[in-house]
Parts: C-alpha cells; structure tokens; sequence
C-alpha cells in the first residue's frame, strides 16, 4: 500500500512538473551536425524521463539474461532440503531408480560437493550396485567437509554383507570428522553391542542421548537392554558380581519382565535367596509364567513336593485367579497327592480359561502320571 501510494504521488508531482514547463515561454533548440531540434522544456524534460525509464527496464531485462544461470541455480538451490528429503523418503520405501534420479539433482545444484554423490550411492546400494557405490563412497572420503559420509557410507556398504567389524571401523572413522553423526554413532551402538563390546555400545549410546537421537522412552529402553545384555555376558564369565551390578542398572532404568528374570538368577547364583523370592513374586502378580515359575523353586529348593505345593501357593498369593496361577496350582498340588485340592483348582480354571482343552489337557497328563506311579 505505502508503495502504490509513493508511485502515486511521484507520477503527480512530475505531470505537474511537466505541465509547468510546458506552460512556460520560450523554446529550446538542441544542435546536431546540421540537425536542428526544437522543442518546449515540457516536452524534452517528458522526453528524458521516458528515456530513464526504458534505459532502466532494458538493463534489469540484459541483467536478468546475463544472469540467466545465476538465478536458475539459486531456483533450484532453494529446493534442495525437499529434495533431499524425498531421496530419503524414496529409499525407505524401496524406490532406489526415482532415489537415483532425485540424487541426480542434488548432485548438480547443491552447493555442498559430495552430497549428490552420496545419495548417488545409496541409490546404487539399493539397486545391488555395490561395487560402483564403493568407488564412490571411498572417492567421497576424500571431498573436505563431507568424508564422513564417505566413510559413513562404507560402514552402511560393510553392514549389507554383513561384515560387523569392518562396518564399526568404517564409523568410527566417520567420528573422526563428524563426531555428532548419528547414524555412525547408531551402527557402532549397534554392532558393538552385537560383537559384544558393551563398554563401546554404552560410550555410543550415550553420545545418542547427547545429541537428543532417542525419546526418553526409547532410550531407557535400549539402555536397559544394553545393561541386561551385559550382565548375561559377565554371568557368562563367571563375574556374577559384576553381573548383578548391571542387572540392577537394566531393572532400575526399564523395570521389565525379561530384566527381572535376568536380575532375579543372578540373585540366586549369589544365594540372595529372599531378593530372588521377593522380586519373582513381584514379577508374578504382573505376568505369570513357567520360567518364573522354575526361578523361584531354585530359590526356595523344596525338599517334598508338598513344600513344593506350599511354596507355590506362596507364590501365586497375590494372583491366584490368573490361569497360569491355577494351572500351577493343580500341577503343584497333584504331585502332592492332594486330590481334592486338585479337582477344586481344576474346576476353578474352567471357569477362568478361555481354552476348553486346557482343563482336558492337564486331566489326560494327570491321568498318565497316574497310571506310571
């Protein structure tokens, strides 16, 4: 608006200008050679102007010619965070020859070198090119600014014929330049964890969570899977010490089924005995199951099978309507040659089961256990 009304009155104030020349006496008279113009100063002053303003639009259209080039680029220039993210959209979804071609693109107006090429190369992975997209991963280690992604696209290369070492080396070598990369930092938590370098998969996961790659959820998640896979492998080596160390780290970060299971034998191989009972039956009353089950008669070691029956009914206290419960329960209590108890938890899981053979199943088991004593 402030623009329209400028023009407005900058048009008025030179018509008025003109027309107040144009109303003045006299004539100008412009030489040369033996050419003569005569004129009014209205008319040459209208004159100049209108030279102006065609001098000024044919320099902005010679410009706009000239730099043809320049402004196609800067066009396209601007388009390349889209088209960097339909690349990676393409890829997910398995559409290597339109990755490629999107790849193509970038690789001709990104002003980053090397960028094109990677996308390049990871189309070329998708298509099974391997060779040809290791030429230019490794070529790409050499472009200043972007080596990481050559090397990041080497370790990618290693994962797809599953050489693990190899694919952790080549990200390591990536944090070398970029040492925030997060897929780099992502596949040496991974494979690290996998080839069983817990000390490496924890420094990684944490660098994750430095640079906000995770949720909170997620992250506690994996951190408590790392700590329980360690802790299997320290028990695997006989350091059970060190092992429950990390078993609580895994149970206290993510306090999971799996995690307590872990922590739970881990207490009994120390002979913690009532830690491993408390946490079971804590386990218990939120999913029961056999493992569970077969933990807590090694902590409490029955010596009959009517302790054994007792035991479980501890066990099974505070969720006893649950049909593992009951199913334990029945098997727990025929062992112990209580019939009665036996028949009354078999018509309570009747009522509670949602599978009718369930109840015939442990009847004929019953029945064949029966017949062999």
């Amino acid at each position: 608006m402030k623009k329209i009304f400028f023009y407005l009155l900058t048009s008025l104030f030179l018509g008025s200008l003109i027309l107040y020349l144009q109303w003045q006496a006299g004539h100008i008279t412009l030489s040369w050679g033996d050419y003569q113009i005569e004129t009014t100063a209205g008319i040459l002053f209208l004159f100049l102007i209108t030279f102006f303003i065609i001098f000024n639009i044919s320099s902005q259209f010679l410009s706009f010619i000239f730099n043809w080039r320049k402004y196609n680029q800067a066009r396209h220039r601007k388009k390349i965070p889209e088209v960097i993210l339909a690349t990676f959209t393409a890829l997910e979804r398995g559409l290597p020859k339109i990755a490629l071609e999107k790849a193509k693109f970038i690789q001709k107006y990104s002003p980053t070198a090397g960028l094109g090429e990677y996308f390049e190369a990871m189309a070329l992975m998708a298509l099974n090119d391997d060779e040809q997209a290791k030429t230019i991963f490794k070529i790409m280690t050499t472009f200043k600014g972007v080596e990481y992604l050559g090397w990041q696209g080497l370790s990618r290369l290693s994962l797809k014929e599953d050489r693990q070492a190899q694919a952790q080396a080549y990200a390591e070598k990536a944090l070398q330049y970029f040492p925030d990369s997060p897929c780099a930092l992502k596949i040496i938590y991974e494979q690290a964890q996998a080839l069983g370098d817990y000390k490496k998969a924890e420094y990684a996961l944490s660098q994750l969570k430095k640079i906000g790659y995770f949720g909170d959820d997620v992250m506690n998640e994996k951190k408590s899977a790392l700590f329980a896979g360690w802790a299997k492998s320290l028990e695997g080596q006989q350091s059970h010490k060190e092992a429950l160390s990390r078993a609580k780290k895994a149970y206290r970060i993510h306090p999971g089924i799996e995690e307590g299971k872990i922590l739970a034998e881990l207490h009994i191989k120390l002979n913690h005995r009532w830690r491993a009972q408390f946490l079971i039956k804590h386990l218990w009353k939120r999913s029961p199951d056999q493992e569970l089950l077969q933990l807590y008669i090694h902590s409490v070691k029955p010596e009959t099978p009517l302790k054994a029956y007792e035991a479980i009914q501890k066990l099974t206290a505070h969720n006893q309507e649950h049909e593992v419960s009951l199913v334990v329960l029945a098997e727990a209590a025929h062992k112990a040659n209580l019939w009665g108890a036996t028949q009354e938890y078999l018509h309570q899981l009747a009522k509670v089961t949602k599978d009718p053979l369930t109840v015939k199943n442990l009847e004929k088991k019953f029945s064949q256990y029966n017949a062999l004593n």
